[in-house]
């Protein structure tokens, strides 16, 4: 043990953190980079542009991406040669099993049964009553979930109806 007389444990919390993004330069469209307060987003254009207050100072590259969450679309310049934050982005299909009473978060499972518990009910209405009109229909629900950055949420969804077969 050092003088002070701690031991020194790794932090959970940082090590979940770290699973969250990886730090590189990032090269090609449809690519995801992190803009302003680690808002993920896709790649959708990157130019490489010139200072305009320093013509002759370094270039920069600017990127055009969209939040993977809101659709939103960001401008966003990094140095030309640096790295960028890159969050780890994952999108998942799983069937809706409950909506909790409160109409906040909802019980989903994935084709291996794994329960996800830590997800909320959408807040674009359109989406959120297509859910739940179809979950009290009885009918089965899916649901794409996209992660990332800590954060899951429903971007779309749909209802399977099964056809009897009249043999």
């Amino acid at each position: 043990m050092p003088d002070g007389g701690h031991a020194f444990e790794p932090s959970s919390k940082t090590d979940a953190k770290a699973s969250m993004y990886t730090v590189h330069q990032v090269e090609d469209v449809e690519d995801y980079v992190c803009v302003r307060n680690n808002i993920p987003c896709k790649i959708k254009l990157i130019m490489t542009v010139k200072n305009p207050k320093n013509k002759d100072g370094p270039r920069k590259r600017l990127f055009v991406a969209i939040d993977v969450f809101t659709g939103k679309v960001f401008k966003a310049t990094f140095s030309l040669t640096g790295t960028c934050v890159v969050p780890r982005v994952t999108y998942t299909e799983y069937q809706l099993v409950d909506i909790f009473e409160d109409d906040s978060y909802v019980t989903l499972v994935d084709d291996k049964g794994n329960l996800e518990l830590n997800v909320k009910l959408p807040t674009k209405e359109a989406l959120r009553s297509l859910i739940k009109v179809g979950f009290a229909e009885g009918k089965d629900v899916f649901v794409s979930v996209v992660s990332a950055m800590g954060r899951a949420e429903i971007i779309a969804s749909y209802v399977r109806d099964y056809v009897q077969d009249p043999k």
